[in-house]
């Protein structure tokens, strides 16, 4: 059997393709002719395609590139620190459930998420925000400036004194309206002077308040009950006698007033005088017969004549030898009844007087009044020894006195009686 070889000239590019195309078409039995010698060349280089083919793997690379994509797809979580801050700003927070939306858009753009972490530096900065937010709590400070508000409040009760002061007015409806007027004869000292017994009984026993008005003498007059110069006196000295009166006078010719500053001062005939010579004299002006009203009540022993207003005493000539009928009147203050001789006779009328007994006529007064008296009489010399109540006796040339028997020896002549 004869084989009959047919010739096909395929494509020096061995396509797979094209081979079978041409098998088909030359038939089963066709064998490829091989090409020339010098066709070698072309046939090499379906190996170059090959390398061609090698090539497409290193196309490969693009498609890594979309792997370095996903880059960006971080961004989106580095979103997260933002919202970290509405914790700080809860108002926004409540926002954030209404944005769930775009988050979901986030994971379809994972390509950029890569990139985000480069981002992280200004992310860090996000949380030096909250400086800011910590400044709110430093306003407190002028939260505490309030509580130092109360101190004015603190004023409000200093102001009770004057809610205190209210019984004041209050006194206008119980005394009248010229009680608080000084100088008005409505004036409420002028009305005390004249017995406080009215006063006790709402302002109490020691007039310090009582149950009903409240309100205590001492909140203005501290002292008053045991300053005699409150009520009466001061003006000349601090004993509390007149001058100034009880009704507020001060010439020596009212009688609540008169002589007092020269019977409590020293003058040239006699020491000062305590009040008690006259007057019982008061430990509080609340004891029991002071305040009242005027005159002031005068001891029995002062022979005190309150309708002539003038005294008899011992004082004033009411002593043996002494000029009975001298009665100095209380008002009359200039001197003139003063005088040596006015109380008593100038010398003496009693015992071995020189006005009495001739043996004595040459002798003055020093002669046994040595050192108390000059001997002219017209000076006391020693004013303890004069309107003392005693007859002081001490003889210039010596000798002794008996004031019991009334006797005397000098030295110029023996014991004789008086």
């Amino acid at each position: 059997m004869s084989t009959t070889t047919k010739r096909c000239s395929w494509p020096a590019f061995g396509s797979w393709v094209v081979v079978a195309t041409l098998q088909a078409a030359c038939g089963a039995g066709a064998t490829r002719e091989a090409p020339p010698s010098d066709a070698a060349a072309p046939v090499d280089l379906a190996p170059d395609a090959a390398s061609t083919m090698d090539i497409a793997p290193d196309v490969a690379p693009p498609v890594d590139i979309e792997p370095d994509v996903p880059p960006p797809v971080d961004v989106v979580p580095d979103v997260p620190p933002p919202v970290d801050i509405a914790p700080d700003v809860p108002p926004p927070v409540d926002v954030a459930p209404d944005v769930p939306a775009p988050v979901d858009v986030a994971p379809d753009v994972p390509s950029p998420v890569d990139v985000a972490p480069d981002v992280p530096a200004p992310v860090d900065i996000v949380p030096d925000v909250p400086a800011p937010v910590d400044v709110a709590p430093d306003v407190p400070p002028p939260v505490d400036v309030a509580p130092d508000v109360p101190a004015p409040v603190d004023i409000v009760p200093d102001l009770p004194p004057p809610v205190d002061a209210a019984p004041d007015v209050i006194v206008v409806k119980y005394h009248p309206a010229t009680w608080m007027i000084l100088g008005n004869a409505g004036f409420h000292g002028t009305a005390a002077k004249t017995g406080l017994t009215a006063c006790t009984g709402c302002h109490g026993a020691q007039l310090d308040g009582g149950s009903v008005a409240k309100v205590s003498c001492n909140l203005c007059h501290d002292g008053w009950q045991t300053d005699c110069t409150f009520c009466h006196g001061g003006l000349d000295n601090k004993t509390g006698a007149p001058p100034i009166s009880v009704t507020g006078g001060s010439a020596t010719t009212l009688r609540g007033v008169g002589a007092h500053s020269t019977h409590v001062s020293v003058g040239p005939l006699a020491n000062a005088f305590d009040c008690t010579e006259c007057h019982t004299k008061p430990a509080s002006a609340l004891d029991a017969d002071h305040v009242k009203p005027s005159p002031a009540t005068v001891l029995a022993a002062a022979g005190w004549d309150g309708a002539a207003g003038n005294c008899t005493n011992a004082c004033h000539g009411a002593f043996v030898g002494g000029n009975a009928n001298n009665r100095p009147h209380w008002t009359q203050v200039d001197g003139t009844q003063a005088v040596c001789g006015t109380c008593h006779v100038l010398p003496p009328k009693t015992g071995h007087h020189p006005a009495n007994f001739g043996k004595h006529s040459s002798f003055g007064c020093s002669t046994c009044h040595s050192g108390m008296v000059n001997d002219a009489a017209t000076a006391i010399l020693t004013i303890d020894l004069h309107v003392n109540g005693v007859k002081d006796v001490k003889f210039k040339a010596g000798g002794t006195w008996n004031a019991t028997n009334k006797t005397c020896a000098p030295a110029c002549h023996g014991t004789k009686s008086w």
